[in-house]
């Protein structure tokens, strides 16, 4: 029974669903999740709105320190969405570059670029493209910006000027 419960908890003996991407984790990642996503389900509120059908995700994060001190390094973000077709793919992939396109519009037509260069080297790393049936994101995450997320999560620098709240009342309204 203990040689059977071993081999379960293995990412190669386990469910087939990890046991088919787990070969795509970063190596050396500690923290990575395997999924299957249905965009139907309740439970993923918006992500029915990037998924156009069912597809399995894959997402994991790896440490790459560049040199010592180990603020220098960064967190490598990497998610794949494996769609069931092609064309799926290129809806993930298309939908994620609209939003990026979009928080990139945004962020010019403040007119502010932002006051943390850390966080702004976060925001300029995504980049998201297609690859036969899949989606891929990938982020760098400077160590800064989770040592200052650590550090004071609800003080975390702003990519844009706070609103007002007259001006989100306004909104509102409208």
């Amino acid at each position: 029974m203990v040689d059977r419960s071993r081999r379960l908890a293995s990412p190669f003996g386990g469910p087939a669903l990890l046991r088919r991407y787990y070969k795509r984790v970063q190596l050396a990642s500690p923290v990575w999740l395997v999924a299957h996503l249905d965009p139907s389900s309740p439970e993923l509120g918006g992500a029915g709105n990037i998924l156009p059908n069912p597809a399995d995700i894959v997402i994991s994060a790896s440490f790459n320190p560049l040199h010592l001190p180990f603020r220098a390094g960064a967190l490598h973000l990497h998610a794949e969405a494996w769609a069931g077709s092609e064309e799926d793919a290129r809806v993930i992939a298309d939908k994620a570059n609209v939003f990026l396109t979009l928080f990139h519009s945004a962020e010019a037509s403040v007119g502010s670029p932002g006051t943390d260069a850390d966080v702004k080297a976060l925001f300029d790393s995504l980049q998201v493209k297609q690859e036969d049936k899949r989606a891929v994101l990938l982020a760098t995450v400077p160590t800064e910006v989770l040592h200052k997320l650590a550090e004071s999560p609800d003080q975390m620098p702003a990519m844009a000027p706070p609103v007002k709240q007259e001006q989100l009342q306004k909104s509102k309204q409208r």
